[in-house]
């Protein structure tokens, strides 16, 4: 299973109440179909879970 890391760096602290996925145009291969979402003040130690 393969398990990729994105990070998102705003450059300042924010309130998001909502992330949205928009899944590839063409066929269904490399849809994600689960995920969590962390959030960190300082890029490395979670805070809480979002989703």
């Amino acid at each position: 299973m393969f398990s990729p890391n994105r990070s998102l760096n705003l450059g300042g602290t924010y309130a998001i109440d909502k992330v949205a996925y928009l899944p590839r145009p063409s066929g269904s291969n490399g849809n994600i179909t689960g995920y969590n979402v962390y959030v960190s003040t300082d890029g490395f130690t979670p805070l809480d879970e979002m989703i």
